[in-house]
Order: structure tokens, then C-alpha cells, then sequence
């Protein structure tokens, strides 16, 4: 009789193992299922917003100047030619009418917007590109020299609202 109790405590252990794999197994499916439906959300919300690409395009419009550059002259006969290099991006005011025929207007002057701006960085000395906040001065420069050659709007208001770099190099120290 004493061989009985013993055998009962050994069928009872293996019967308190077996919640903890059935909750682990529930625990994986809960985090696949949300995993699953992340996704699909994901999904659907970025297919809702490539419907609707003329959304973005109604904030504003911009005007792609190229690559500009400046060489300076060497401060020593050993030293190569320093280069100054930057590739503006034009942001045209978006508060404006008409924006769409403005953007075309600025477009077909590119290269007449892009001879100011060489213009005005070689009116500047070269000791202007060696200051440390050479970016936001060129900016407020190209911003200054295009809103002048562009004009004002009807209403006073610029043209241009701001000018962004997508590349910028500055001539070395």
C-alpha cells in the first residue's frame, strides 16, 4: 500500500508541467496574431496615402538649381584648389495663387536663376566660405539675390520662401 501514495505524487507532478507549455503556446499565437495584424494595418494605411500623392503635392512646390561650385584660390603654391560646392533645392511660398504656372515661370529661368547665383558667390571673398556658419549665409544670400531677380508677387509676397541644400560642401579650413 505504501507503493500507491508514491505512484499517485508521480502521475500528479507531469499533470502541474502541462499548463506551462499550452500558456506558452497561447502567449506565441497572441504575438503572431497582432504581428499579423500590424501588418495589414501598416499596409492598408500606406495604400491609402499612395492614393493620394496630389495631397503632398499641393504643399508646395520646389525648383531643383543643380550643382553650383566656386573654386578658390590655393593660400599656398603646394596646396590644390579648394572647392566650394552646394546643390540648392528652391522652395517656392506655398500661401501663393497660382502656384503650379509660378513653378513653371522659375523653371524656365533656371539658368538665368543659376548665373545670379554664381555671380553673387564670386562678388563674395573668399574668407565669407571659411566662416562657420557658412550655410545659413549662403542661404540668406541665394535666397536675397533670387527673391530680387525674381520680384515680388502682386501682393508683396516672395517667390521663394526658402532654399534647402541636398548637397553642401564647404572649402576646407
Amino acid at each position: 500500500m505504501a507503493e500507491e501514495p508514491e505512484k499517485k505524487s508521480k502521475s500528479e507532478e507531469p499533470a502541474k508541467k502541462k499548463p506551462f507549455p499550452g500558456l506558452l503556446g497561447g502567449v506565441v499565437c497572441v504575438l503572431l496574431g497582432g504581428g499579423i495584424g500590424i501588418f495589414f494595418l501598416v499596409s492598408y494605411l500606406d495604400a491609402d496615402t499612395a492614393k493620394d500623392k496630389s495631397f503632398l503635392d499641393q504643399e508646395y512646390a520646389e525648383v531643383d538649381l543643380d550643382m553650383l561650385h566656386r573654386e578658390m584660390s590655393p593660400s599656398s603654391p603646394v596646396r590644390m584648389n579648394e572647392v566650394f560646392l552646394c546643390h540648392p533645392v528652391l522652395i517656392l511660398n506655398s500661401n501663393i495663387k497660382g502656384l503650379e504656372e509660378i513653378q513653371g515661370e522659375v523653371e524656365k529661368r533656371k539658368k538665368s536663376l543659376r548665373g545670379d547665383i554664381l555671380a553673387a558667390l564670386y562678388r563674395k571673398p573668399e574668407i565669407f566660405f571659411h566662416r562657420p556658419d557658412l550655410m545659413s549665409r549662403v542661404s540668406d544670400l541665394f535666397l536675397y539675390e533670387l527673391n530680387a531677380s525674381l520680384g515680388l508677387l502682386a501682393d508683396g509676397k516672395p517667390i521663394i520662401s526658402y532654399i534647402v541644400f541636398s548637397e553642401f560642401q564647404a572649402p576646407a579650413r
